[in-house]
């Protein structure tokens, strides 16, 4: 499907100039009320002709059903593309919540853990003592008759 861009060049800059509009003006709104600034501070300024004329130029394209079609298709993916979006922002959200959530828990465990392995340790350093009672294991004779 061929596209078409309606374009209107103003190379002596009067909007610029005598309305003080800035370009580039874009949309049809943008350049009736830029053409109304223009057309009463100088009502024969030919630039009003042609921003009209390409006024026109859109308006028959709009008509036109492949130009429909591809309005439509622009706002569909537009409705898609905010769809996408907004639903990837809100797993995103999602993801770092429970990434929080668990970092928290397994923080919260790791605290847990340490408390009990101290208590434990602690038990067990006190109900434990090792006694070491040396003895030697004397000969009863040298006799080496066994």
């Amino acid at each position: 499907m061929a596209k078409t861009l309606v374009l209107n060049i103003d190379r002596d800059d009067d909007f610029g100039r005598k309305a003080q509009v800035k370009s580039p003006i874009i949309g049809v709104q943008d350049n009736i009320d830029a053409a109304n600034k223009l057309g009463f501070i100088d009502a024969e300024d030919s630039d009003l002709n042609a921003i009209f004329y390409a006024i026109s130029i859109y308006e028959s394209l709009k008509k036109d059903a492949d130009f429909e079609s591809l309005m439509k298709q622009v706002k569909a993916t537009d409705e898609l593309t905010f769809k996408i979006s907004a639903e990837a922002t809100k797993e995103q959200k999602k993801i770092v919540e429970e990434t929080v959530n668990k970092i928290v828990t397994l923080k919260e465990e790791n605290k847990d853990l340490k408390k009990e392995l101290d208590e434990a340790k602690a038990k067990l350093d006190s109900a434990s003592v090792d006694t070491l009672i040396p003895f030697h294991i004397s000969p009863i004779s040298n006799k080496k008759d066994f």
